[in-house]
């Protein structure tokens, strides 16, 4: 967390305008026989965004289960800690599965490794930041 530690403080420093800030990290990895999911933070975060996430993903992505990870210590918490609205997506709701996380073996040529959850949890992702930004669909007339 160094890096997004000092960008992090860097942007406070400033004054930057961050409006929203969505880690995304692990999003692919799958056990075998459970549904796609979709895990959100259960401690560190912006609880308001959290929701808003998990409300975009029922219109977006509602294949996907949604519920909240122990999983933690991600670029989003140095965000938190400096004030900016910020929360995670993560691959899994509940504790971390995946017998390759974060080692060599982390490939995605491998069982397990599901690239339609992968593609869902992006777009709840993109969704939720053109919501953000205040992005609107042309009408249909």
């Amino acid at each position: 967390l160094l890096g997004s530690r000092a960008y992090s403080r860097e942007l406070r420093e400033a004054n930057a305008n961050v409006t929203v800030m969505i880690q995304a990290d692990m999003l692919a990895y799958r056990e075998p026989g459970e549904p796609p999911q979709l895990g959100l933070p259960d401690v560190i975060g912006s609880p308001i965004v959290t929701q808003l996430v998990a409300n975009v993903s029922a219109i977006y992505s509602p294949e996907l289960h949604v519920g909240f990870t122990p999983a933690c210590c991600s670029d989003h918490q140095s965000f938190h800690e400096q004030g900016f609205p910020a929360t995670q997506v993560f691959e899994r709701a509940g504790p971390i599965a995946d017998p390759m996380y974060h080692n060599s073996d982390d490939l995605s040529e491998r069982i397990g490794y599901d690239l339609a959850q992968l593609k869902s949890i992006a777009k709840v992702q993109f969704a939720t930041l053109l919501h953000t930004a205040g992005y609107k669909l042309a009408s249909a007339d």
